[in-house]
Formats: C-alpha cells, sequence, structure tokens
C-alpha cells in the first residue's frame, strides 16, 4: 500500500499547466480541474455545447469565443463556461452573455469573434442576432427577430 505522502507526491507531480492558465491533475483516470477566482470579472459567456448546438458548429464557436478572449488578452475580465442544452435548438448554436443576459443565435466563429471584440470589449451589443435580452421584468425576445417563439413553459390559465 502506497503512503499518504507518495500519493501526494505523484499527483503534484503529474500536473500540467495548459495554454488557457487552467491546472490539469490527472490521477489515476481522474482529471481535477481547479477552481477560478472570478474577482474583476465582468462577463460570463455560457456557450451551450448541447447534442443540436454541436451538430450545428457549437465546438468551433466555443473555440473561437475562446480564442479572441486569448487573443484580446482579455481572459482575466471574460469567463467562458460550457453548458449543456439551454432550450434553444432551432437558434443553434447559442451563447448567453451575463450580466446583460443577451441570448445569441446561430454563433459562428464569425460571429463569435465580433460578440468578443464587439459586445464583450466595446460594449456594443450585435442587436440583429440577439433572440432574448434580460429587461426588468425578464427575458423579452426583440421585436423584430425572426427566431421562433417557442413553446411556452406554463399552458396558459384561459
Amino acid at each position: 500500500m502506497k503512503s499518504r505522502k507518495h500519493s501526494y507526491f505523484r499527483l503534484f507531480h503529474s500536473a500540467f499547466l495548459s495554454r488557457r492558465g487552467v491546472f490539469y491533475v490527472k490521477n489515476e483516470g481522474v482529471c481535477f480541474m481547479t477552481t477560478w477566482n472570478l474577482n474583476g470579472t465582468k462577463h460570463h459567456v455560457l456557450i451551450c455545447n448541447g447534442s443540436s448546438c454541436m451538430k450545428k458548429g457549437g465546438e468551433e464557436a466555443t473555440q473561437a469565443i475562446r480564442e479572441k478572449v486569448s487573443e484580446m488578452d482579455a481572459d482575466s475580465v471574460i469567463h467562458t463556461t460550457r453548458t449543456r442544452c439551454n432550450g434553444r435548438c432551432k437558434d443553434a448554436p447559442v451563447a448567453i452573455v451575463y450580466p446583460e443576459g443577451i441570448w445569441y443565435k446561430q454563433v459562428t466563429p464569425g460571429l463569435a469573434h465580433q460578440i468578443v471584440e464587439e459586445h464583450l470589449v466595446n460594449g456594443n451589443v450585435i442587436s440583429e442576432m440577439v433572440i432574448y435580452d434580460y429587461k426588468k421584468n425578464g427575458f423579452v425576445a426583440p421585436e423584430n427577430s425572426d427566431s421562433i417563439k417557442g413553446v411556452d413553459k406554463v399552458e396558459s390559465k384561459a
């Protein structure tokens, strides 16, 4: 049986630093990731990686957003997270920007770069690609949206 000291030593020496500054620790087939310090983060981008979004370019959109964030040296102020399905499969792939609550549709690598540069860095929402915007009383679809309404989550009591 291995000593606890030996196990910690082995665990420590199996760590490496990725290009984005994430420590991955591999120990007997298990991968642990660090916990980010998000102090100073101004934006959180949730990128759908559900099955429909992945079939329509979700991986490419995810990588494009992350690459542009790194290229613009904005890792300290923009945090990204892959999610599972966000429930807007017809608009796939989608990305959601917080704290504004802006939902973007059909995110391509080109749009991903625009989202980072124009919206996240310069503060200009790309309105023609928005499916929802967060207002005082909840999410609202833009009046000129060509996205489908979708199924109501609660049936009307009428």
